[in-house]
């Protein structure tokens, strides 16, 4: 049905050019639709259009207000265990640092009661008794004995011509190496 205004007319009307087909049944009349029906239709129509939509808006809104909500909660999980950890660093730093400080104070201290026991300490005392309760002697000057330290090593390289040798022939040349070596000291204070 087409509408033309507030008429409704059937399309077969006017299709054959106003003629009356008399075989055919009595064409049906115009009527008359009220404007109050149709407008009340439309605007329930349109209301129930307009609720889908603020509907569907509603829950896009809240889908992104929603992941609004997880992204600021995960960046904020994240920037909060970064900050955890960097607390815990810090409390281990201090800790150390307190720990350093005791060992500081506790080396500081141990010098000092170092230092007083060798203030205290009498040489003379602790000779006498050696000599008295002990027996301990005095050594003669011919029984100190000055030993003169090089500036450098003293190296004895093994021979390298015969590695396989006895074990007497071995022992031999370790000695004549280390007879060698106690050769080439010098005594001071004995004539060369």
């Amino acid at each position: 049905m087409r509408e033309l205004g507030n008429l409704a007319i059937e399309p077969d009307f006017f299709e054959s050019e106003g003629a009356l087909d008399w075989a055919s049944p009595a064409p049906s009349l115009a009527r008359r639709v009220l404007l109050d029906e149709t407008s009340i239709a439309r605007k329930q129509a349109m209301h129930e259009k307009a609720k889908a939509v603020r509907r569907n808006l509603a829950i896009r809104r809240f889908r992104s207000l929603a992941s609004l909500i997880v992204l600021i909660v995960g960046v904020s999980v994240i920037f909060g265990s970064i900050l955890y950890r960097q607390a815990r660093i810090l409390e281990q730093n201090f800790a150390n640092l307190k720990l350093e400080r005791t060992i500081e104070k506790t080396n500081q201290s141990s010098g000092q009661i170092s230092e007083s026991l060798a203030r205290q300490t009498n040489l003379d005392l602790i000779r006498s008794e050696a000599v008295n309760r002990l027996g301990l002697q005095k050594p003669a000057g011919k029984q100190v004995v000055v030993v003169d330290i090089p500036n450098s090593d003293r190296v004895v390289y093994a021979s390298t011509a015969d590695r396989e040798m006895s074990q007497e022939a071995m022992l031999a040349d370790v000695f004549t190496n280390i007879e060698g070596f106690f050769k080439t000291l010098t005594i001071p204070g004995q004539g060369a």
